[in-house]
């Protein structure tokens, strides 16, 4: 009993030195109540809802309310969530985006007024953005499912599509959503600005797809390097396709071009970039291009010397790097040439080196590699990459971004692919990123 009474004497409040005296004077069963009496109190006082927890409550008294008269009339639904967000201006931010998801639903699924729903949507994700900087848990999961809701209405909506591009409030807010280097606004801003290029392309709109995406690629610089590395292969990708549907198959190759250099070095990404490569060959029955770039991607340069000190029975039977010291000089891709927007933007990528240099995230490293891949500078694009990788040895995202900048800069994924063998010990000889460093020994 003594170790509950002390237990419980510190528990309401008592020091140490006194909890020991009193336990040091037999406390006895009878003192435990008075101890406790404070706690029991405090159990036994009903408990009053938090402002938060009001708030709450009153949204789902609301939401009942809207559920029974949306059907039939709309506006007495859509005039109720009013009502409460105007009543609640200090409701929590999940409280807040609840009322304003079901306001979204009331404008698009009762009153089909796309334009309104889309634009409380906007409003949501301005408030999770907000939520951000105070660390709010479930930003992603709200960004997300308010995408999913800008998709829903836009899917629903293909001939108001055109529209929202002709509209100047419209297209404005798709483009200060995409001027920010923040990956999460870039990423929703990303899915519904996808939704609506695609609705176009199943249109053949390809002409206009094109201009409004160098209109985003021109007021976010951002999106011609990544801060979301598959939204810039996506942006890319739209741009080589719709060119060509829009009959301007060099343009669109220059795109398909940047797609592959750009891509990262995992399997997926690089047979979407090659499949719009040969499409765009394929266009124009450039068989040989096929050809010369396929073999580029599966044979290699003579085989080097063996390692120093090998003898000739050691030397005819070790493995060696046989491929890819040096690109193929045959690769159709070196013909071709860095989209005009690419080229023009040369300076704007350049104001972004310094702040991506000033940090260590792997995330910001990662931008820094594709902006030097953007600019062609590859002694720069190699030694950041290899700084990731030197950062930590055993992850294998460094040594993907050192695969990313031979494929890039090689145009091929051979010596990529050899420099991963070296990397494991499975072949022996010069190691590749050496090599490739006495070739660029200075950026472009």
């Amino acid at each position: 009993m003594f170790p509950s009474a002390f237990v419980v004497l510190r528990v309401v409040g008592k020091s140490r030195r006194k909890t020991t005296v009193w336990c040091s004077l037999g406390a006895s069963l009878l003192t435990l109540p008075i101890l406790m009496l404070p706690a029991q109190l405090a159990s036994a006082q009903p408990v009053q809802a938090s402002p938060q927890q009001a708030d709450a409550k009153a949204l789902e008294a609301v939401r009942a309310q809207v559920a029974k008269v949306r059907k039939t009339d709309p506006q007495a639904a859509l005039k109720l969530l009013e009502e409460f967000l105007e009543a609640h201006p200090d409701a929590d931010l999940g409280t807040r985006n609840a009322a304003l998801k079901e306001q979204s639903s009331v404008l698009f699924d009762d009153l089909k007024d796309a334009e309104r729903a889309l634009a409380v949507t906007d409003l949501i994700i301005e408030n999770a953005r907000l939520s951000v900087k105070n660390g709010a848990p479930e930003t992603t999961l709200v960004l997300a499912q308010i995408t999913q809701g800008r998709i829903g209405i836009l899917s629903h909506q293909p001939a108001k599509v055109e529209a929202l591009f002709d509209t100047p409030e419209s297209w404005s807010r798709m483009v200060k959503m995409m001027d920010t280097s923040d990956r999460l606004q870039l990423s929703v801003a990303s899915a519904a600005t996808n939704l609506l290029f695609t609705a176009l392309q199943d249109q053949k709109k390809y002409a206009l797809i094109v201009r409004k995406v160098e209109e985003l690629m021109q007021s976010a610089p951002a999106l011609l390097v990544g801060i979301n590395q598959s939204l810039t292969e996506n942006m890319a990708m739209r741009l080589a396709g719709n060119l060509a549907g829009a009959g301007q198959s060099e343009a669109g190759l220059s795109w398909a071009k940047y797609a592959y250099q750009q891509a990262n070095f995992d399997t997926k990404s690089i047979a979407a970039c090659t499949k719009q490569l040969i499409s765009a060959w394929a266009a124009n029955d450039d068989l040989d291009a096929i050809r010369a770039f396929s073999k580029a991607q599966q044979e290699a340069a003579p085989a080097i010397a063996p390692p120093a000190g090998a003898t000739p029975e050691t030397a005819a039977t070790a493995p060696t790097i046989a491929a890819a010291l040096f690109p193929d000089p045959n690769n159709p891709l070196t013909k071709v040439k860095a989209p005009e927007l690419v080229t023009q933007s040369r300076d704007l990528l350049l104001k972004m080196v310094g702040p991506l240099q000033g940090s260590t995230s792997y995330d910001r490293q990662h931008d820094l590699v594709s902006v030097y891949i953007a600019l062609g500078a590859w002694k720069s694009a190699m030694q950041t990459a290899r700084g990731i990788w030197q950062s930590d040895p055993q992850n294998p995202r460094g040594a993907m971004e050192i695969c990313r900048v031979f494929k890039a800069a090689d145009l091929s994924t051979v010596r990529a692919n050899n420099f991963l063998a070296y990397l494991q010990g499975q072949v022996e000889g010069v190691n590749p990123v050496k090599q490739f460093s006495q070739e660029h020994q200075a950026d472009a």
